[in-house]
């Protein structure tokens, strides 16, 4: 994530950036919604997808994928951020894709976005079933280092803002599943609405 961030001042021409997953899909209303939340005063967003789990016979037709209001996912996967904010950012040596890069992500644009307004349950992008890749056996490793890697940017943050409950890794350290793991993720959720900075 940090090559890809140190190179937005060099190549990006707008005021604002939109980093997205490769395997989100947007609505075809996506880029008027983000417009207008612009021009309302807010420096940056935080956008959740949803899941859908179309028909194998529907998967050609985007209307009927569109259609489809699916379920709430609770990862982070879509940024938008102003391009003047990125040298504030530290997201480490995480890994894109992976457990912690998003959580790394969201952070830096709840408290070193500026105005940040979180989009957490809306309808503005999709993602075709939810097939957990990152927690198959052949990506343990990568997953195993992003949750060492998270550790310097929440010390980044603890030393500009202190020793704050937020900048915790609110999920397991190793790849479970099971209630402890769906509790862990609630705790993360549930905690999204006190950050500084929030419409």
């Amino acid at each position: 994530m940090r090559e890809l961030l140190d190179r937005i001042p060099a190549v990006a021409t707008s005021e604002h950036v939109i980093y997205s997953n490769i395997d989100i899909a947007l609505m075809p209303y996506f880029y008027n919604a983000v417009a207008i939340h612009l021009r309302n005063g807010c420096d940056s967003m935080v956008i959740n997808r949803r899941t859908i789990f179309p028909d194998a016979s529907e998967l050609k037709y985007l209307d009927v994928m569109y259609s489809s209001i699916g379920n709430r996912h609770p990862g982070y996967d879509c940024f938008v951020f102003r391009k003047d904010r990125v040298e504030k950012f530290n997201v480490g040596n995480l890994c894109l894709g992976l457990p912690g890069f998003d959580w790394a992500m969201a952070l830096n644009l709840w408290y070193r976005g500026g105005t940040n307004l979180g989009l957490y349950d809306h309808h503005l992008t999709f993602h075709i079933g939810d097939d957990r890749k990152w927690t198959s056996e052949a990506m343990s490793e990568w997953q195993r280092l992003n949750y060492e890697q998270i550790l310097e940017p929440l010390a980044s943050l603890r030393s500009e803002f202190g020793d704050l409950e937020h900048f915790a890794w609110p999920r397991p350290r190793a790849p479970r599943k099971g209630l402890g793991h769906r509790l862990m993720n609630r705790i993360g959720r549930s905690i999204i609405s006190r950050w500084p900075g929030q419409q």
